[in-house]
């Protein structure tokens, strides 16, 4: 984290407790599993049935993601957008 602070990069990360409190309070931008899926999704590389099968074999091994569908994901990124 030090190093995406001081060099102005980003995180890519799900481990949200971790990272979240010390990333906002330094303006480092992170990436989660589910913007990942989501943007491997808008570049053709996975498509919607790819993604959901992933989310679906993540929470099977114990993994928290927020949510169980791309299609749910985009919805609540939508939804905090309003916000």
């Amino acid at each position: 984290m030090a190093v995406a602070r001081h060099q102005k990069q980003f995180i890519a990360s799900s481990n949200l407790k971790d990272i979240s409190a010390y990333c906002s309070l330094h303006g480092i931008h992170y990436l989660t599993t589910m913007d990942i899926l989501l943007e491997a999704y808008h570049k053709e590389i996975f498509t919607k049935a790819e993604c959901d099968t992933f989310i679906l074999e993540v929470k099977s091994k114990g993994s928290i993601l927020p949510c169980n569908t791309l299609d749910e994901f985009i919805e609540l990124q939508k939804k905090n957008r309003k916000l």
